[in-house]
């Protein structure tokens, strides 16, 4: 009987340390590899990608001005605001000054890249992503268009097109980042 209790124990003890070998993700999932994956650093940035991160960033804050500056004007007035010419102009000097800043950051300290040429990989990456903003583009000027032909309300269809022009080049330079990360 002692017998049998002992074989059942030891029954009990072979089931549990199986359950645990069965636990034990050691053997699938090799650490030492998942930490080589995950702390893998990302590959240092070229030049045009620095700059697409600068105008991108800098495109967004100022595309983020415009539209509170649209529409808390548009909420003074009960109706949609017409374009202000003066803010137009500020914003387009803020980008200028941004992006000269910006570019000559880069371009010190980096100065090996900054004034290499174009090679194959930016050229197709500028297509790529050019291509697909177009399509943004194109998606923009056509609803504001329709908005037009069915309300009527040019200064809508204006701010329309500005958001439609913000928005591709901001589309333009994720896509070049996200294809010069991806290795293309």
């Amino acid at each position: 009987m002692r017998r049998a209790a002992s074989k059942g124990q030891g029954g009990a003890s072979a089931l549990k340390k199986e359950m645990l070998k069965i636990l034990d993700m050691s053997e699938i999932f090799d650490i030492s590899v998942m930490s080589e994956i995950f702390n893998k650093e990302a590959p240092p940035m070229s030049f045009r990608e620095k700059t697409c991160w600068i105008m991108m960033v800098l495109l967004i804050a100022l595309g983020i001005r415009y539209a509170q500056s649209t529409i808390a004007l548009s909420a003074m007035m009960e109706g949609t605001a017409p374009p202000v010419l003066g803010l137009m102009i500020g914003l387009t000097v803020l980008l200028v000054i941004g992006a000269v800043i910006g570019h000559v950051f880069i371009a010190v300290t980096s100065p090996a890249e900054a004034g290499e040429p174009e090679d194959e990989r930016d050229r197709l990456v500028t297509r790529a992503a050019g291509n697909i903003a177009g399509y943004v583009l194109g998606l923009g000027v056509f609803t504001g268009l329709w908005h037009y032909i069915a309300q009527g309300d040019g200064n809508l269809l204006f701010h329309i097109l500005v958001g439609s022009l913000i928005a591709s080049q901001v589309s333009e330079y994720a896509l070049s980042i996200w294809y010069y990360r991806k290795g293309v």
